[in-house]
């Protein structure tokens, strides 16, 4: 699983509770967090641990970061992903309530594959397929 990368955004701001496993992204003060990109619709984020880089990206429209799955979803019916290729998008909270960052945080590549493998989390993908 090492490269498969997991984003997450939207419903996110600075009064927003964060759990105690992952840090949270104060864009005046990200710590570790490093803010890659920033547009009128989303505002992306790096955090590098050594052996691997989690990528989030804030959305700031939930029905974009939606609109933006599905499309990628269908245009990339028919093809492999390999090394790098996000599975998906997942708004900030529910990367953080359903238990994806933690098991990021630990390494819980079967968590991670259940929760993209679930069919409820589907229109949180970009690629079809399981993992």
């Amino acid at each position: 699983m090492k490269g498969v990368f997991a984003k997450g955004g939207a419903l996110w701001g600075s009064s927003t509770k964060h759990t105690a496993y992952e840090e949270p992204i104060d864009p005046n003060n990200p710590g570790k967090w490093v803010m890659v990109g920033d547009n009128e619709s989303y505002r992306h984020w790096e955090l590098d641990l050594g052996d691997r880089i989690i990528r989030k990206s804030e959305c700031k429209h939930v029905w974009k970061l939606l609109e933006d799955n599905q499309r990628e979803m269908n245009e990339n019916a028919g093809r492999r992903w390999g090394d790098g290729k996000s599975i998906g998008s997942v708004p900030m909270n529910v990367y953080f309530q359903s238990g994806l960052a933690q098991a990021n945080q630990q390494r819980d590549w079967n968590f991670v594959k259940r929760f993209w493998n679930d069919p409820d989390n589907k229109k949180l993908r970009k690629f079809p397929g399981r993992i």
